[in-house]
This record gives structure tokens, sequence and C-alpha cells, in this order.
């Protein structure tokens, strides 16, 4: 085949990261709602992306009221992003301990246990973010990559499937579910996977290079040839 796996794998931690982004945006849309959130925001040291002015802000947020569970959290986000998951579930779990009902400290939380490889813990707090916050397809979708990389793929389709259930119109997530699906020998539904988050995203490449891979295992060589090649094109990689 024309087009290397890792193309597309490089793709979707992307993708990931994005999602990751994304997910902080919430958070400090969240932290709007009480007056340190604001306080903090109005510094900007995490707005502008300045992380030691970030967590000076929080450690005086956090000294002029420690019983502030947002401060924790949005510190431990800080650390987070700043590749620090020790001292982020740190402030993960005192954000938990003074609020067990916080819900966005538990998927926190669990995210930074995965960056850890930490797979068991970051179902853990996932189970109890998606109790908090059964609506937020997001979690689904996260817990749903922990049991894929734990091998549970019924699970982690199971998880992916509710994810859509939830957003109809996520093509990341018809895509991993598609790449599921194919893992298990499954390729027609995985390539009906790939067929939705192509019609959901046309310039998705991840979507393409899968649906490709299906194909020729399917059997189907030129089919399998036009969708990687759309995939390279996609990607501004030159078609010899």
């Amino acid at each position: 085949m024309k087009l290397e796996i890792a193309s597309a794998n490089s793709n979707h931690l992307r993708d990931g990261t994005k999602r990751e982004c994304s997910k902080l945006k919430q958070m400090l849309h969240q932290a709007k709602d009480d007056d340190v959130g604001s306080y903090l925001l109005e510094t900007a040291g995490l707005a502008t992306g300045d992380v030691d002015r970030a967590i000076a802000d929080f450690d005086e947020a956090i000294r002029r009221n420690p019983q502030d569970d947002h401060a924790f959290n949005q510190r431990g986000l800080t650390w987070s992003f700043n590749g620090d998951n020790d001292r982020a579930i740190a402030d993960y779990s005192e954000a938990i301990r003074l609020n067990p009902q916080l819900g966005s400290a538990f998927n926190n939380r669990a995210i930074a246990w995965s960056e850890k490889g930490e797979n068991d813990r970051a179902i853990a707090d996932f189970d109890e973010a998606i109790r908090l916050n059964p609506q937020d397809a997001d979690l689904f979708y996260l817990r749903a990559g922990e049991w894929s990389t734990k091998g549970e793929n019924d699970r982690a389709i199971a998880d992916y499937s509710e994810a859509i259930r939830l957003n109809p119109n996520d093509e990341v997530a018809f895509t991993l579910r598609g790449s599921i699906w194919s893992n298990k020998g499954d390729n027609d539904r995985a390539i009906a996977d790939f067929d939705e988050a192509i019609r959901l995203n046309p310039q998705y490449a991840v979507a393409f290079t899968f649906r490709g891979l299906a194909w020729s295992h399917n059997g189907n060589d030129e089919q399998a040839i036009a969708d990687l090649d759309e995939a390279r094109r996609l990607m501004g990689d030159p078609i010899p």
C-alpha cells in the first residue's frame, strides 16, 4: 500500500490535542462562574500561555481561599499542560476532596492517569465523571480510548457508540469505532463507520486512510488505492 499507517496515527494525535485544548477552554469557561475563576482569567496567566504566571496566579488564589476547589482544578490543568502529571493529580485530588461533585476534576485526573499509563485508574475516574455528567459525549469518547488500550474492544465500541448517540456529528468517534471494527475483522461495519466520518468531514484524511486499509483487507485494492491517494492529497503529500 502507498501510505504508512503512522501518518494516520500522527493525524489522530493532532486531533486528540485539539480535543484536549477544547476541554481546557470548557474548564476555563466554567471558571467564570465563580469569583476566583474570574480573577484568575483576568490575570491572563493561563489564557496567554504563560505557565509560570498561571501557576503563580493559582497559588495566590489558593492562598486567599484554601477551600476553592476550582482553583485547585485549574492549577492541576496548568500542571498537566506543562507535563507534570504527578502535581496535576495531587491538585485534582484536592479539588475532588473539597468537592466530590466536581465532575471536571475527575475527568482531568483521568486524563492525567492515562498519560502516566495508569489505564485502570483512568477508567475509574471516567466512570465517576460519567456518573456526574452522563450527557457529556467526550467522557464516553475518552473512556473508550482507555478500553481500547487495554484490548477491551467490545467495551470500547460500546463507549464510542454512546458518544456517537450523544454527538452524532463527531467524525473522530466514527473513525475510531470503525478502526476497532476493523481490528475485530468486521470490515463491512468498519467501512460503514468510515463512510459516515467522511460524510461528516470530507477533509478528514484519517478516515480515508483507515477506509483504504479496510478496503484492502476486503480485497478491493482499487478502492483502497483511491482512498489512500485521497488521504495523501488531503495531507499535502504529493502522489507520485
